[in-house]
């Protein structure tokens, strides 16, 4: 840690400024063309295609989307739509836990929604 008359890196008004920013950046939902749903490391098709059939469905604004087979993937509709990158997450983690087919197609598996996360991209770029 650098110091230099009282000020400590991490207080300098300039560097507290940027932290603002980095973490509303961090907290503001962004739009994008495609998600996928994961169960710790891995993806899970079968929470996506129900999250994708749900999101769009729950009519959010730019919401219309669906799921892409050959691509494994939650797609926007049109140009015009797009997924919200934390409402697509909770969706995906409500799945988990109310349940979806199991691999089997027998009976319903359930997630722990601690453990499912929502992965997003736009434009060549994970987030």
């Amino acid at each position: 840690m650098i110091r230099k008359k009282g000020w400590t890196r991490f207080s300098h008004p300039r560097t507290l400024f940027l932290a603002f920013l980095a973490v509303v950046s961090i907290v503001t939902s962004k739009k994008h063309p495609t998600c996928t749903c994961h169960n710790g490391d891995s993806y899970n098709w079968r929470i996506t295609v129900v999250a994708c059939s749900n999101y769009s469905a729950s009519g959010h604004q730019g919401g219309q989307v669906q799921y892409n087979q050959q691509f494994g993937r939650c797609v926007q509709s049109t140009s015009n739509d797009f997924l919200d990158g934390h409402l697509w997450e909770s969706t995906c983690k409500e799945i988990a836990e109310s349940g979806y087919g199991c691999p089997n197609n027998v009976g319903t598996c359930f997630a722990l929604g601690t453990a499912v996360t929502g992965s997003c991209w736009s434009f060549g770029s994970e987030s």
